[in-house]
């Protein structure tokens, strides 16, 4: 669902969240090909780099972004 919005808005970023983990994702092109990649999930309890500071992060690289023009058909 979050990819079909992804697509859908032509943006590279997204994120699935729920109350216990967060999950980021970015659409890339390799090789001619879309590909979405994820980063590890985010629990809630854990140590290190906290879902807020991500998406501080995330939302410095959104607006330097390009469109994305995936076409890649959808099911």
């Amino acid at each position: 669902m979050v990819v079909d919005y992804m697509i859908y808005e032509q943006v590279s970023y997204g994120v699935h969240s729920t109350y216990e983990e967060t999950i980021f994702l970015r659409q890339v092109r390799i090789q001619r090909v879309w590909r979405v990649e994820y980063l590890s999930i985010l629990d809630s309890k854990a140590t290190g780099m906290s879902p807020k500071q991500c998406f501080w992060y995330l939302s410095q690289l959104a607006p330097r972004g390009q469109p994305v023009n995936n076409a890649t058909p959808q099911d």
